[in-house]
């Protein structure tokens, strides 16, 4: 016959007994958990699951999230990561970052991932702006292979097929409706560079980017 456990007894010594954290691919299990305001050993019944899902709502690096507290002690918190957007590259320092420019705490290995090199100082906290133009021209965005941003000479834009496009910071729409105009045209198979920083006119030749 089973013998039960006081009441009492359950209340005072039911403890969290491990903290699975669950589909991280990139965050490592270190920084999840320096996040969390909840460790093992800690009573059962302090837990809040209010105060987690605060927690977790401030993480960045976390698009969605469930969880669950089993009754044997178990508390399992499954994830899940936002998707790079892109690697943003300065003075040696390589960082993914999100579609807003912030740098997301994420183990970093290059080669898990095509996603666009971003290149330059501050280049995190401008490219917002070019990418919510581009996103409307996918068939430009999907050739792209690296972005480098110059704040005296504006955008230039590496195309995997070794193709460039240099462009301004003003009147960014207009121009880059212009080039898809030249990607669809005989120009585009012609010349690899083109440069759109003095407005009005369009510079085309052969030169390497």
């Amino acid at each position: 016959m089973l013998k039960k456990e006081p009441i009492q007894e359950i209340f005072t010594t039911k403890k969290i007994n491990k903290i699975i954290l669950v589909n991280n691919k990139y965050i490592s299990d270190e920084f999840f958990f320096t996040k969390l305001n909840i460790y093992e050993g800690q009573s059962f019944w302090s837990f809040n699951p209010f105060s987690l899902k605060s927690t977790l709502d401030s993480i960045k690096e976390i698009e969605s999230y469930n969880f669950k507290l089993s009754w044997d002690g178990t508390l399992k918190i499954k994830i899940k990561e936002k998707k790079p957007y892109m690697l943003w590259i300065f003075n040696n320092q390589k960082n993914y970052i999100d579609k807003n420019g912030q740098i997301l705490e994420f183990k970093v290995d290059h080669s898990e991932l095509q996603i666009i090199k971003l290149v330059g100082g501050n280049a995190n906290t401008k490219i917002k702006e070019l990418t919510n133009i581009l996103k409307n021209y996918e068939n430009i965005f999907l050739k792209i292979n690296q972005i480098n941003f110059d704040k005296k000479l504006g955008w230039q834009i590496k195309l995997f097929n070794r193709k460039c496009i240099f462009l301004p910071f003003k009147k960014l729409d207009r121009l880059i409706n212009i080039f898809e105009d030249i990607l669809n045209s005989k120009l585009y198979e012609k010349f690899s560079f083109f440069d759109f920083r003095v407005l009005g006119r369009i510079y085309m030749s052969n030169e390497e980017c």
